[in-house]
């Protein structure tokens, strides 16, 4: 009884807001399912997602745009309609958020080239002089083969929505795998970011992919398997895997607040390998993981680091640690291709463009007791490699160009 007033008090608070209303959250007529009283009532309140239908050319249909501002609110209601949601069930209820993720989600591709190879990408806001800015979030490592004139395609009730756009920034695949894309101001029509999880998903943590593959909707349901500032690392179950693309795709919990990029599996199996024997740099990292049944997020925490680098170009270099120093900075168009450590024994350790290898901490994996030196190769956006040497000894730090 307590349960069933909690909730109808949280629907009449949420439904006697006016801009909770416009934002088309609340439609009936889907018929309810399941023995439990809340239940049938939330389902009636937030039918399930339907499959968008993608039309083969764009159609203007019209819809009234929404400030930025405006459409971050509209985006936290949904996740607190959908917490609500969660929170009264006990478990997964994402109707709120699923209703809403064509408005979220959209797919990229080469501008002028209707038909050609599309990734998933998604809508996130920021607050910037006072103002609020959206913008698009694509994987780098798909991107970087449609240049810097793109088109963006929303999947509005059965309609397709095209807008031209623009690549402004990138990382690097092995790294910050994300592309920052300019929205035009038309795309405020359809636009909608997502909100942010405030904390990294623990180990064992639900999580749902949502993208586009050939411009059909899909879902997937995952599990961390494990996570740091780098890299979120999920497990997948090939049977109940459909057909997501591994071309991008947004990440939620089971709240619908947003936890990063999906890569789909961006290594060969080959470096997974490597991650899951070297046990020192995976403790973490279930013994009996089929290696071939993982996807990489990238985390919030650096889908941020473009932003701060677009705004003040520099600001988001990173420091690089070993051993307890300072060894340089690194770029986002930078990463780290290899640290290697050597010991007197003449035994040598490498870790390889390791997702799990945190920046600020490159040492952990290592043991340290008769380590002499180490070496840190980097790898630049043209190709070229640089490399930091660390002394253990005379805790000295010596840059060498040109590294093959």
């Amino acid at each position: 009884m307590q349960k069933r007033i909690l909730f109808l008090s949280c629907l009449a608070v949420l439904l006697a807001q006016p801009s909770f209303a416009q934002s088309a959250l609340v439609k009936g007529g889907a018929k309810a399912t399941g023995k439990n009283f809340i239940k049938k009532v939330v389902t009636r309140i937030y039918p399930r997602v339907r499959v968008p239908q993608v039309p083969s050319v764009a159609v203007n249909v019209p819809i009234t745009p929404m400030a930025p501002s405006v459409a971050v609110q509209v985006s936290q209601q949904i996740a607190a309609a959908s917490r609500v949601q969660s929170s009264l069930l006990k478990g997964t209820a994402l109707q709120p958020f699923e209703q809403n993720t064509p408005h979220f989600l959209f797919t990229v591709s080469a501008a002028g080239k209707d038909g050609g190879f599309k990734a998933s990408g998604f809508v996130i806001a920021e607050e910037y002089n006072g103002e609020t800015v959206l913008w698009g979030i694509a994987p780098q490592e798909y991107v970087q083969y449609m240049g810097k004139d793109v088109e963006i395609s929303f999947y509005i009730k059965d309609k397709k929505f095209t807008y031209p756009a623009e690549v402004v920034l990138a990382g690097r695949a092995e790294g910050i795998n994300a592309a920052l894309i300019r929205l035009p101001q038309e795309a405020l029509q359809v636009a909608r970011p997502v909100m942010w999880a405030k904390d990294y998903p623990k180990k064992g943590t639900n999580l749902f992919t949502y993208g586009y593959n050939k411009g059909q909707y899909q879902k997937a349901q995952r599990r961390v398997l494990t996570a740091n500032t780098e890299r979120i690392i999920e497990g997948l179950n090939p049977e109940a895997e459909e057909t997501l693309t591994d071309a991008g795709g947004l990440v939620v919990t089971d709240k619908g607040e947003a936890v990063g990029l999906s890569l789909g599996t961006s290594h060969p199996l080959a470096d997974r390998a490597e991650w899951y024997w070297n046990r020192y740099s995976n403790r973490n990292y279930p013994k009996k993981q089929d290696l071939s049944n993982i996807s990489e997020i990238v985390p919030f925490s650096r889908l941020q680091d473009l932003l701060r680098e677009y705004r003040n170009p520099g600001s988001a270099r990173r420091v690089l640690l070993f051993g307890g120093l300072r060894v340089g900075k690194l770029p986002i168009t930078e990463t780290v291709k290899s640290v290697t450590a050597y010991y007197e024994d003449g035994f040598e350790q490498t870790l390889n463009q390791n997702p799990l290898l945190e920046v600020t901490s490159l040492d952990t994996g290592f043991e340290f007791k008769g380590l002499q030196k180490a070496k840190i190769i980097i790898s630049r956006a043209d190709g070229s490699t640089y490399a930091y040497w660390v002394d253990m000894q005379t805790r000295n730090i010596t840059l060498e160009e040109a590294i093959k």
